[in-house]
């Protein structure tokens, strides 16, 4: 059985949607205690409101993969197009670079952080 975490972003790709600005609601969220990532699942959790519940700069909301997609892709001005198969969610590009979960995910927020350095 897939485990309930797998539907969620993992944590060092979280943290860093978290730093581009990230504040949608989620379901459930990570935290950092003692060098060890754990996960709690609450319904209606920002990150703006995970400062407020305790102000822990490494605590981060966790988005869904869909959520991700959504919340990145209208940041990366088409240099990417996001389809959907029987696998899940990839990108590609005119070169026809594919990118599938994680990866994909990644480099959505490669290239949002390379936007933010330039501006």
């Amino acid at each position: 059985m897939k485990k309930l975490e797998s539907e969620f972003v993992p944590y060092p790709l979280a943290l860093r949607m978290k730093a581009l600005g990230f504040n949608e609601i989620c379901f459930g969220w990570w935290y950092w205690l003692n060098a060890e990532i754990g996960h709690y699942y609450e319904y209606k959790t920002t990150n703006s409101e995970l400062i407020e519940l305790n102000n822990h700069k490494n605590n981060c909301s966790a988005p869904t993969w869909q959520s991700a997609f959504f919340w990145l892709i209208p940041k990366i001005n088409g240099e990417f197009k996001v389809c959907l198969d029987e696998e899940g969610w990839y990108i590609y590009n005119l070169e026809n670079e594919i990118f599938k979960g994680d990866e994909a995910v990644e480099k959505l927020i490669e290239i949002v952080e390379q936007k933010q350095i330039k501006k």
